[in-house]
């Protein structure tokens, strides 16, 4: 089987899972809740399709896939419309990943889907903000640890994606976000430059 064949079998599985458990009702219904997502979803997504391991190598708890396989999962669930933390812990996974030493606990816990990620491009506007348990600041070439942060929700114009007003308290220094050739911190530099979400504010 071919990595392109690998990939049609992760989106079709996601595609299954996403017809059979979110319904436009169940969309709407995990919208309106207080965690924003279908907790039980999530679940199956990580268990079953290993969705928030995908990016992280085998050696640090996670599948070992690729941007590509990534890009295929977030597509099928936008396709559905269905709110999850996965695009929030995915650039978590890459701003640790980006680090000369990757944090291998918080790697595991994100790939296991028992920890949602966030990263702060802008304080303002943070995906995953309010529900986070792991948050990493890209400021310039930075990367920094918040280990301590209040949150508080904005309004935004796309349900399916909250957003947060986010504030350290305690944070740790990850060092420089080096320049590396290879496609994830390529990608994760490149991702830095992304216009911020659209919000009301």
């Amino acid at each position: 089987m071919t990595a392109s064949d690998e990939r049609e079998l992760l989106r079709e599985t996601v595609s299954a899972l996403v017809a059979k458990h979110a319904p436009p009702a169940a969309v709407r219904e995990a919208m309106e809740s207080e965690r924003g997502y279908d907790e039980a979803l999530w679940q199956l997504l990580c268990e079953q399709v290993g969705a928030a391991a995908l990016l992280v190598p085998e050696e640090l708890g996670g599948a070992g896939g690729t941007l590509a396989d990534a890009a295929a999962v977030i597509a099928e669930l936008g396709k559905g419309l269905v709110p999850t933390p996965l695009l929030g812990t995915t650039l978590a996974e890459l701003a640790l990943l980006a680090a000369d030493e990757p944090d291998a606990e918080a790697l595991g816990r994100l790939a296991q889907g028992t920890a949602i990620g966030a990263v702060v491009f802008d304080p303002d506007y943070v995906v995953n903000g309010d529900r986070a348990d792991i948050v990493v600041e890209a400021t310039g070439d930075q990367l920094i640890r918040w280990t301590e942060f209040v949150a508080e929700p904005v309004t935004t114009m796309d349900p399916t994606r909250r957003l947060a007003r986010v504030r350290p308290q305690r944070t740790v220094p990850m060092g420089v976000d080096p320049v590396s050739p290879t496609p994830r911190r390529s990608w994760w530099r490149s991702s830095r430059s992304a216009r911020r979400p659209a919000a009301w504010s």
